[in-house]
């Protein structure tokens, strides 16, 4: 039988308690799953932001089940023993869950390609080759920094705002469906003059002053032509 811990929260304030063993407890359905591999760690902390009940299925036969108040962010931690620090999958379930932090977890591979409601997404510092948000049409936010990422599709992510995406392996960004881009880091990445030209092509301008784009540390910062991007109200930091 699976252990079971429920955390009741309150306002800002939450208290702690344990379910006995072989008590029912409601679980969400199968909408807003999300999974995550770690290589390994001693600790995990995965802030999730969203209302009701959310699971966290740890791989190792021990659930938490948390519920989430809205626009509160719940923070869940586990501490791992050294003879429990092997890869695992984490399988966190809550139909709406609108925000998750998953920062230096040692993660080697994360879908979020379950939960369409999810509006806010950092997992950076991890070691991610793959990142498909393409079923997240609602994402505004995305951290996902120093991976290892060669790629990355936004075509389905309309809604997007803000991306920081620098210190990985990306050699082009298509930024055209993205009409209400504010805020764009990919600075250390792999791109040459024609792939920043090429994505300053793409940018949209959506008449906010704050409209900004960090090109630096790439192979082609040097040589790219920022006056396009300027041209279009974008302040170029290179």
């Amino acid at each position: 039988m699976k252990k079971v811990t429920l955390f009741l929260v309150v306002a800002t304030m939450f208290a702690a308690f344990s379910v006995a063993r072989g008590t029912s407890v409601a679980t969400p359905t199968v909408d807003g799953v999300m999974t995550m591999t770690t290589a390994g760690t001693h600790w995990m902390v995965i802030p999730l932001l969203g209302s009701g009940i959310a699971t966290i299925d740890w791989g190792d036969e021990i659930i938490d089940t948390v519920f989430l108040i809205k626009d509160k962010w719940f923070e869940v931690e586990r501490h791992f023993d050294a003879d429990q620090q092997n890869p695992r999958t984490i399988t966190i379930k809550g139909k709406n869950i609108i925000g998750m932090y998953s920062h230096r977890n040692v993660l080697t591979a994360l879908d979020v390609s379950r939960n369409n409601k999810l509006i806010k997404l950092w997992c950076q510092e991890n070691q991610l080759t793959v990142l498909d948000i393409s079923k997240n049409s609602q994402l505004q936010v995305l951290y996902c920094e120093n991976n290892q990422l060669n790629a990355l599709d936004l075509s389905q992510n309309v809604e997007l705002v803000e991306l920081w995406c620098a210190n990985n392996q990306l050699t082009s960004l298509d930024v055209s469906h993205n009409k209400i881009l504010e805020i764009l880091g990919c600075e250390a990445n792999l791109f040459t003059a024609d792939a920043l030209n090429a994505l300053f092509d793409a940018l949209k301008d959506n008449g906010k002053e704050t409209q900004t784009i960090d090109i630096r540390n790439n192979p082609g910062t040097a040589d790219c032509d920022v006056g396009i991007a300027e041209a279009k109200g974008w302040i170029v930091i290179h």
